[in-house]
């Protein structure tokens, strides 16, 4: 089985307590596997409820992102712990990957990563996190 790399677009400490450990999510991340790129959100399951009561109370429903993974505390180390149980569990054979031939379109929640009026980039864009 070929091991899994993992890309973010930032994957400094300020970003980690920013989002991960502050917001409790970190989304965006991309997943190289056998040469097909999937993207992953990563949320805790504090964040995912306080989410899930905000909207069923807004909206009488709660829609989660595609390829959402709930992990305990969103830091580095745990995200990388996370994803790496998950390749061994087989759980990146069912996604569908995001890329089109090297590139990868940007998500309207990715909008202050665009650089130059562009739509897609690609993964050597991206920090590595893994390995």
């Amino acid at each position: 089985m070929d091991k899994i790399e993992i890309f973010v677009h930032d994957s400094s400490d300020e970003y980690e307590y920013d989002f991960g450990i502050q917001k409790g999510y970190w989304d965006n991340i991309y997943i190289k596997k056998n040469e097909k790129v999937f993207r992953v959100n990563i949320i805790t399951l504090v964040r995912l409820t306080q989410d899930c009561q905000s909207s069923l109370q807004w909206a009488g429903c709660y829609i989660s992102d595609p390829n959402l993974v709930v992990v305990d505390q969103a830091t580095k180390e745990n995200i990388v712990k996370t994803l790496l149980k998950q390749d061994e569990m087989g759980f990146y054979e069912h996604l569908a990957q995001c890329d089109n031939k090297g590139e990868i379109s940007y998500l309207k929640s990715e909008e202050s990563w665009i650089k130059e009026g562009r739509k897609t980039f690609t993964l050597g864009e991206l920090k590595r996190l893994y390995p």
